[in-house]
């Protein structure tokens, strides 16, 4: 497939008597994920703000729709009418105050888009963005994809992040948390098309990572836990890489992102190298994103906590779906 073919499929939403019905739900894009832990503090929003300020003059003209912390507003932009920032730009020295960001190339952030964002610095921050592959297409990038991902981790200073092939689902929260309802069959059969939820994610990853993708960057706290990061690429094989970052390793699953059909038999291999090597890292999401198909079951004696307490055996398939789909590369 050629660049323009991912940048041009589409996912529609299928909700009969809904005002997006049949428009996009999902597109396939690069995305990069970035978990960022208190951004209660000047430090750790000023970096944010900056990397905000790239990706709005990334994106151009091609905002459409946006909604800032402590505004009920939902906000237009386009030519001749950016993004307003200066709220956010105020709540970086006056920290104590809520902080985030959705914004969307698509005039209703119920839609996907390849240019949108959610930023939120909390006390378990995070930034998710999304590009088209055309973005960062040879000769008319100023740089890769993969350096892009290298600088804003440690400018971020993340404790945990990662960046390929993924799912683009719209950024507006309710309707994220739809599309990813829906998205259980097509994440589970391509693997390497990466997807998660950042607000459950920021909170259930304290001390672990969600999964790997081609890029995954992973502080030296966790790394600490399966022995640094050189043991890591030992025990993970040559086809994995790294790179450093302001706070740990930066790990690479190969030359290139994969998508993968598990339907095929096709699992990107090295994604699955580093995956069982970090698999002792991998935190447990007590979590229900996907609709599991019909007559899906949990296998026997799978047990799981959902809101603090023991989940009831109707809620067992969900929750073992989702952990079964995070778990894909553990080996």
């Amino acid at each position: 497939m050629q660049i323009e073919d991912f940048d041009n499929i589409v996912i529609p939403w299928a909700e009969e008597g809904k005002a997006w019905s049949g428009l996009p739900m999902a597109r396939v894009g690069l995305r990069a994920a970035f978990y960022l832990g208190n951004c209660y503090s000047k430090e750790a929003r000023e970096p944010l703000m900056r990397v905000l300020d790239e990706y709005l003059a990334m994106a151009g003209d091609r905002i459409r729709a946006y909604q800032r912390a402590g505004d009920r507003r939902r906000m237009s932009a386009g030519p001749g009418k950016p993004v307003d920032v200066e709220r956010l730009r105020e709540r970086v020295v006056n920290f104590k105050t809520d902080w985030g960001i959705e914004a969307s190339g698509e005039e209703d952030i119920n839609l996907a888009s390849h240019w949108s964002l959610v930023a939120i610095g909390s006390e378990r921050g995070s930034l998710l963005v999304h590009f088209p592959l055309s973005a960062f297409a040879v000769g008319t990038a100023r740089e890769t994809f993969r350096a892009l991902f290298q600088r804003w981790c440690s400018a971020l200073n993340v404790e945990h992040a990662y960046g390929g092939l993924g799912f683009v689902l719209p950024v507006g929260g309710r309707s994220m948390y739809g599309a990813i309802k829906e998205m259980g069959p097509l994440a589970t059969r391509f693997v390497g098309l990466d997807l998660d939820y950042p607000n459950t994610i920021a909170r259930r990853c304290r001390d672990g990572i969600r999964t790997v993708n081609w890029l995954t960057a992973i502080d030296e706290r966790r790394l600490g836990r399966v022995g640094g990061a050189q043991t890591v690429l030992n025990v993970a094989g040559p086809h994995v890489t790294s790179m450093p970052y302001s706070k740990g390793t930066i790990f690479v699953a190969g030359q290139a992102p994969e998508i993968g059909d598990k339907e095929a038999g096709k699992v990107p291999q090295v994604y699955a190298q580093l995956g069982r090597t970090v698999a002792p890292l991998r935190s447990q999401i007590p979590e229900t994103w996907f609709t599991p198909p019909h007559g899906f079951e949990a296998p026997p004696g799978y047990t799981s906590k959902l809101g603090g307490a023991d989940a009831e055996p109707e809620e067992l398939p969900a929750l073992y779906y989702l952990n079964n789909y995070l778990a894909r590369f553990d080996g």
